[in-house]
């Protein structure tokens, strides 16, 4: 059955078209538009724990918040067979978006003496109207020599969007009883082109070497029209200088590749390199001062496969990258859509580089069903871009992104399948880990957080009865542990457990009957904080018709109406437990139609 688990109530209506044929011998078209309308609605309690070398405060805030919004998107596709050797495809997305939101918070900022130093109401209302428009062609020819091949690709992407809003924001401060508002219209009008061509081509050199020449450019413009109005004498009409800009930005890419092949029957090989070159330019129109950035990158890598038979095979890579900073990070402009957190980018930022090494084993049985798959994966960051955080004494803060460098983090995942009793059971268990370290700037002393987890669980599957019953148990119980090192806060091991248990029987061969229950157990660093919570549902469908086009449903969903949508995090110095509203008992009535006139039975699709 499926499940809701995000925070918040959704209300959304879905509708479309769509159309998929073979038009002629060697072209087929595919047509589809669709519109979406949603209502979603969230109410969060949010208590936070901030944590310094010297002091600590807290803060208790409660927000709700209400999003509209309406899609209307058409797909086109049209591939293209020009000869034996050569396809072509088309593809075209257009998309309009409008909707709105209202965001309603009020915050409490508490002393480590645990008394109230400010409080605060903020109030922020936008609209907004969008559209996207995307255009990609592939051109792929294959030549007669073998393994010799030419792909090409060109995409042509534009995107506008217009918002206008209001923030509306309280600061009472205590003692004495200070009141600081403020008042503001806001609008913003972004627009962006971007052009961005591919071109690859594979020689082979020998039955067991090939090459491959890769060259790709992409160009991007943008244009950024913020405006900031101060409320004075009963009118929106007092522009505010810091708070409004008017930013042309361009950025080109060029990359070009080598990567030489070594492939046998049982060995590939792939060693080759990248080298990039990014320019980017960003002027304010206004005052004509310029942000530029020119930067070069080697990005090597290289893949080894190992095939033991048809159906196990080990994997080792290594793989660099290198992401360029955001040009609103650039933007050395402050933003204030949370009053109680002001952004301010930063011009000087370098791009990251990463370093990513993955391996990997894996083995499927056929005639028995037996199969393992097991990854080790690392990372290291260089220059990853980080915060710099000052916060005041009254709880404000100010972020300015900044390049840091120490970052990495690892995994390892393990899940090994065991069929019994001729496949009529299924045991499946599995084991994940994952260690990581991140660091910032809070109130210029450096800070690095340590996160790891562990988790395990164990999966079977149970067929009965020919196959009209299945058994679906699952248990899950994993242990997170988090440290920073401006704190000495006592941080305890927190434990996730899930257990759930489904099963569904095949009355006849047009009635299934369903239910299922899950049990949920989290601790927090509270004890009062613990969230505990049963999960019941079921279903009942039946088919319909000779070929089984319609199905009809009845679903229902959390019978004991228990669903809680309930988190702890610790990001930085910030230690968050948040609580939030979450779709409780309902019951659904689902009808659907297959048009799937060339098929004998709807389970064939």
């Amino acid at each position: 059955m499926n499940r809701y688990n995000s925070s918040g109530i959704p209300k959304t209506f879905k509708n479309g078209l769509y159309f998929t044929d073979q038009i002629f011998k060697e072209t087929k078209l595919s047509l589809n538009y669709t519109n979406t309308q949603s209502n979603f609605k969230t109410k969060r309690e949010v208590s936070s724990h901030y944590l310094f070398s010297d002091t600590s405060y807290q803060t208790q805030k409660i927000s709700n918040e209400q999003k509209n919004s309406e899609t209307n998107s058409v797909n086109l596709s049209i591939s293209q067979k020009i000869d034996s050797l050569t396809t072509m495809t088309l593809s075209s997305n257009f998309k309009y978006d409008k909707g709105s939101r209202n965001y309603n918070e009020t915050n409490q900022f508490i002393s480590s003496q645990n008394e109230l130093q400010r409080e605060t109401d903020i109030d922020n209302s936008n609209q907004l109207k969008k559209y996207t428009i995307k255009n990609n062609l592939w051109l792929i020819h294959d030549f007669k020599k073998k393994n010799r091949k030419l792909t090409a690709n060109y995409q042509y992407n534009v995107n506008n969007s217009n918002s206008t809003g209001f923030l509306n924001s309280a600061n009472i401060y205590e003692p004495p009883q200070v009141t600081n508002e403020i008042k503001q219209e806001k609008s913003s009008e972004t627009s962006n082109s971007e052009h961005i061509a591919a071109l690859t081509y594979t020689e082979p050199l020998s039955k067991k070497i090939k090459t491959e020449l890769g060259y790709d450019y992409a160009g991007n413009k943008g244009l950024q029209d913020k405006k900031t109005f101060d409320f004075l004498n009963g009118n929106y009409n007092q522009l505010n200088d810091s708070l409004t800009n008017n930013f042309e930005n361009n950025r080109q890419i060029n990359r070009v590749g080598l990567k030489f092949i070594y492939d046998i029957k049982k060995k590939n090989i792939q060693i080759g390199a990248r080298l990039r070159q990014i320019t980017s330019e960003s002027e304010n129109i206004e005052t004509k001062q310029k942000f530029s950035q020119t930067l070069n990158s080697v990005l090597p890598y290289a893949k080894f496969r190992y095939n033991f038979s048809d159906n196990a095979r080990l994997n080792i890579g290594y793989l660099t990258s290198s992401k360029q900073p955001e040009l609103n990070q650039l933007h050395p402009l402050s933003d204030n859509s949370d009053p109680n957190s002001i952004y301010i980018g930063n011009p000087d930022l370098l791009p990251t580089y990463n370093q990513n090494l993955n391996i990997g084993y894996n083995f499927f049985k056929p005639v028995n069903g037996n199969s393992l798959w097991t990854s080790l994966k690392f990372t290291t960051i260089n220059n990853n871009i980080s915060n710099s955080v000052y916060y005041d004494t009254s709880g404000k803060s100010i972020t300015q992104p900044v390049n840091v460098n120490g970052n990495y983090n690892g995994n390892f995942n393990f899940n090994y399948t065991l069929p019994l009793f001729s496949k009529r059971v299924e045991i499946s268990p599995g084991i994940f880990s994952a260690y990581s370290n991140s660091s910032n700037i809070i109130n210029g002393e450096n800070n690095s957080t340590k996160n790891l987890s562990l988790r395990g669980g164990l999966h079977a599957t149970i067929h009965a009865d020919s196959g009209a019953i299945e058994i679906n148990l699952n248990s899950s119980y994993g242990n997170t542990l988090s440290k920073t090192t401006i704190s000495n806060f006592n941080n305890k091991i927190l434990i996730t457990a899930d257990y759930s248990a489904s099963i569904s029987y095949e009355i006849t061969k047009k009635w299934t009957l369903s239910t299922d229950i899950a049990y949920t157990y989290k601790t927090q660093q509270t004890k009062s904080d613990n969230v505990e919570y049963y999960i019941w549902g079921a279903s009942i469908n039946k088919k319909f018709f000779k070929k089984e086009n319609l199905i009809l449903s009845i679903e229902a969903y959390d019978l004991l109406n228990q669903n809680i949508d309930a988190e702890q995090t610790i990001t930085d110095n910030v230690l968050t437990y948040s609580k939030s509203n979450s779709v409780g008992r309902y019951i659904l009535l689902k009808a659907v139609y297959k048009l799937n006139s060339n098929k004998t039975s709807w389970n064939e699709e």
